[in-house]
């Protein structure tokens, strides 16, 4: 079976952890769509430093052929212009990461697994920002505020969707696999 960890380094899980106790002052990204999607990164504004989330692209083994997969990273930011900024002046009370591990079968045999992270969740004074994933290969992901313990994200049916297309597979000829298993685990960066 192939396996594949995309799950945050050491070295994100501090960044993220040096930001608990800290206030936000604004985001910053590129203009949100009417969907709440965002192209590439959002950058966090603290008084002492900027966190910057990124989906990014990053080659996988997918099924045995190299893959480029987009995912969430922290980490330098690509551009320093951005069309858009929300002030939120909320201190980071804290952080949650939600992952998806999916598990793809051939028959009754695993065949592919991989585990990755789907959303973080900062959880703020009066609302909770959430940076989700929005499509499985685009740098595409959701920014949306909501109100502390009604935090949206993404279904397990969409993310499904994502990984299994039996039509697509019919067009390409080969037989429908079976649908994922996909599981879903959100926990407190200070547990870490």
């Amino acid at each position: 079976m192939i396996s594949e960890n995309l799950m945050f380094k050491p070295r994100e899980i501090d960044d993220l952890k040096s930001i608990v106790n800290k206030k936000i002052i604004c985001i910053k990204s590129e203009e949100p769509s009417p969907y709440h999607t965002i192209f590439g990164e959002v950058q966090l504004v603290l008084p002492d430093q900027k966190l910057t989330v990124i989906a990014d692209y990053i080659p996988i083994n997918y099924f045995g052929e190299q893959e480029e997969t987009a995912v969430l990273t922290i980490g330098q930011p690509y551009s320093s212009k951005y069309s858009y900024e929300k002030s939120l002046n909320e201190t980071v009370k804290d952080i949650k990461i939600s992952t998806d591990l999916i598990v793809n079968y051939d028959s009754k045999e695993p065949v592919y697994s991989v585990n990755y992270p789907h959303s973080l969740i900062f959880e703020l004074e009066t609302c909770s920002l959430v940076l989700s994933k929005a499509d499985k290969f685009m740098e595409l992901m959701y920014m949306n505020l909501y109100p502390i313990g009604q935090e949206e994200l993404t279904s397990i049916e969409e993310v499904t969707n994502w990984w299994y297309d039996p039509l697509e597979d019919e067009a390409d000829g080969l037989p429908a696999p079976l649908p994922p298993v996909i599981t879903r685990s959100t926990f407190s960066i200070k547990d870490l």
